[in-house]
């Protein structure tokens, strides 16, 4: 990523507002920073639970990169879209707006998607694969289901105590 010069984003001004955080120190506060979801996509090729811990947050490759990118309400600009421009030091730059954005309703996610998101996330929270693959049953299949005191089991048991729940 060393070829990158800048990056500019451009978006609504009340997503603008919602991503407050550009100089953040955490890994909550990189929930709420597009400068950190752009510099891990980049540099990680990859954005999920995993990338949203102070260890990532404060690695000085991604502080430094951080700091290359510029995020600016456009006015007039509708609420989804995102433009991104990426300026290189050969002088080249690169745009691209994202709409519809993933997971919205325009563009929803597949249940592929959505269960590899799922998968990603219990792992992270400490649920064996067996765990998870029964609670995706169980999920997949909820409209059959008698009660949820099954599924609810499942999730809460020992993993709950790993996040104070």
């Amino acid at each position: 990523m060393g070829d990158v010069e800048s990056i500019e984003c451009f978006g609504n001004e009340h997503k603008v507002r919602n991503l407050k955080h550009h100089n953040l120190q955490t890994g909550l506060e990189a929930r709420f920073s597009l400068e950190y979801w752009l510099a891990m996509a980049l540099l990680e090729k990859e954005v999920g639970i995993e990338q949203f811990v102070d260890e990532k947050v404060n690695d000085p490759r991604v502080q430094e990169f951080m700091k290359k990118i510029v995020f600016s309400a456009s006015p007039g600009m509708l609420r989804h879209p995102v433009k991104i421009k990426i300026n290189m030091r050969n002088g080249n730059s690169y745009t691209k707006t994202y709409w519809p954005p993933k997971a919205s309703s325009e563009n929803p996610a597949s249940d592929e998607d959505l269960i590899a998101k799922y998968r990603s996330c219990t792992e992270w929270s400490g649920l064996t694969r067996e765990e998870t693959e029964k609670s995706i049953e169980f999920i997949m299949g909820i409209e059959k289901l008698k009660g949820i005191n099954g599924l609810m089991k499942l999730m809460r048991g020992r993993n709950a105590q790993k996040h104070g729940v």
